[in-house]
């Protein structure tokens, strides 16, 4: 049994499909986003092999003509916490997305939207070892 063990993720992503659609009164907005990316960081900490922690940032990125071929746009941040033993795992996790301050760019918050959301959650994993 190890007392204390961490691991760091860093994944990048290219988004060859996908769009975000916001609904603003009777308006109907579609934002595609075909060629942008993303970039991810993930943190978490065991210990005892039965308590963790950690949490992650990922960023996305939209394409647009150079100098700068790629600004951040808004960002999804996740905190999590639980205990873990045999298959049985019990834990919190907490969500929120946010814009990218949009006057960094001089331009205005896009897509219009943020939030939170937040699961107190049990899980069973049958057939892992």
């Amino acid at each position: 049994m190890k007392w204390l063990s961490m691991f760091f993720v860093f994944e990048m992503a290219m988004l060859p499909l996908g769009f975000i659609q916001t609904y603003e009164t009777d308006i109907v907005r579609t934002e595609s986003l075909v060629g942008s990316a993303n970039v991810k960081m993930d943190i978490q900490a065991e210990m005892f092999d039965l308590f963790f922690v950690g949490g992650g940032i990922t960023t996305n990125l939209r394409t647009q003509d150079a100098p700068n071929p790629f600004i951040p746009v808004d960002v999804f941040y996740s905190f999590n916490a639980g205990i873990k033993f045999q298959f049985i795992e019990a834990g919190f996790r907490h969500y929120c997305m946010h814009p990218i301050v949009p006057f960094l760019y001089h331009a205005e918050i896009s897509p219009q939207w943020e939030g939170a959301y937040e699961e107190i959650y049990i899980k069973f994993e049958i057939g892992k070892k």
